[in-house]
């Protein structure tokens, strides 16, 4: 990955503390954190998240506990670097990033033990927001600059009125804010709070990481997170694929975005891909083998489109002007009220979205229209070089 072009010169190296999930296997969350730090190169960067983890299986790093690293050393700027974290508390963040085991524990424990394993796990830092550390809290970081970069805080709205806030008042912190969509958009300026809208800072993929050097193969990208392949069901989703590489000629890539508890499923996917090769045999059907953020990245640009549930699966192939198509969880109708289908309405709406499983053959074949394809390569520039100016002007 080289670093983008146009990057203002930074004079006097920073200590940045990026916060994020990096705790957990989830390849938008990870990315965020690998492209933020292209753009700080310059910078003493460390990555930290609520609690350590092991995840060089992943990509090849040891993520510390920000809440230590808070206490002992001084940082310039705190940086959130990206996603949902409105209303992730860290209870939320344990159902995410704990082994099934440990969390059963967690659960069982009473008020008393539950603290005990908190301090254990993130030296009992800040409950009510996972991902960003309330700074006053730490002595010799209350005057860090806290940045807060791509993030959405809409859900912030389902929140009891007194922790609602309570949350409102930590976000309102930070000295820099950039959300993602107009819903966070219109909360904070319901509450007078300075903060600037602009799309997901991994849409600057392609500026990071040019297509040049990158093949184009016959396979179309397909992401459902484990509960929308259960509810859904295998071989019906495999219908509508084998529909699809009936009309277009196409392979069918299934797209592992991440094996994070609550996430994606290696045995629902074998499923999908049984049920495929039952239906038609000649359908070539692979699962992501790597779990490196960067290949599965390549794997989408490679591709001839996207169609899925995860937002950065749809945001790359945005970046990199490719055809795209986001699903409903709610597999049966068209949920316009979740977290893709409002980031689309905001930044992408010619793309379909809120896709229900029996529209999924006509909404690719839509996306893929001569109508489309320019519009959407269009859009897919400007949205990456918007992102592009957006984190250079966030880095200052």
């Amino acid at each position: 990955m080289t670093t983008p072009a146009h990057l203002p010169a930074q004079r006097t190296p920073r200590d940045v503390l990026l916060v994020g999930a990096y705790e957990r296997d989830n390849f938008g969350d990870l990315l965020f954190l690998l492209m933020t730090e292209r753009y700080l190169p310059t910078d003493r960067v460390t990555a930290a998240a609520p609690m350590a983890a092991d995840m060089s299986a992943v990509f090849g790093r040891y993520i510390p506990a920000y809440g230590p690293l808070l206490k002992t050393h001084a940082y310039d700027t705190v940086w959130t670097v990206g996603g949902e974290i409105g209303s992730v508390s860290l209870g939320a963040a344990y159902n995410y990033s704990l082994s099934p085991g440990m969390l059963s524990v967690y659960q069982a424990c009473d008020a008393a033990g539950r603290s005990a394993i908190r301090r254990s796990l993130s030296s009992d830092i800040d409950t009510d927001l996972a991902y960003v550390p309330t700074l006053r809290d730490f002595g010799l970081n209350a005057g860090a600059r806290q940045v807060l970069n791509s993030v959405g805080i809409s859900a912030v709205n389902r929140l009891k009125p007194e922790e609602r806030d309570r949350v409102i008042g930590k976000i309102a912190a930070a000295e820099t804010i950039t959300v993602r969509d107009r819903a966070s958009s219109a909360l904070l300026a319901e509450h007078g709070i300075e903060h600037t809208l602009g799309p997901d800072m991994v849409h600057s993929i392609s500026v990071v990481l040019p297509s040049d050097d990158v093949a184009s193969e016959p396979y179309v990208c397909f992401h459902a997170a484990s509960s929308y392949v259960r509810s859904a069901g295998a071989d019906a989703i495999a219908g509508q694929l084998v529909a699809i590489a009936g009309r277009t000629g196409l392979g069918i890539h299934l797209f592992v975005a991440g094996l994070a508890s609550g996430h994606d499923s290696l045995a629902r996917y074998e499923e999908i891909r049984d049920a495929c090769t039952r239906r038609s045999p000649q359908v070539k059907v692979t699962i992501s083998a790597s779990r490196d953020p960067l290949d599965l990245a390549r794997s989408i640009r490679q591709s001839q489109g996207w169609i899925g549930t995860s937002l950065h699966g749809r945001i790359i192939a945005g970046s990199y002007g490719l055809p795209r198509v986001s699903l409903s969880k709610s597999w049966k109708t068209a949920d316009l009220r979740e977290k893709t289908a409002v980031y689309a309405a905001t930044w992408d709406d010619a793309m379909p979205h809120a896709v229900a499983l029996e529209q999924i053959p006509t909404a690719f074949a839509q996306s893929t229209s001569s109508r489309l394809k320019s519009r959407a390569a269009e859009t897919g520039r400007e949205l990456a070089w918007a992102a592009h100016r957006n984190m250079v002007q966030t880095v200052g």
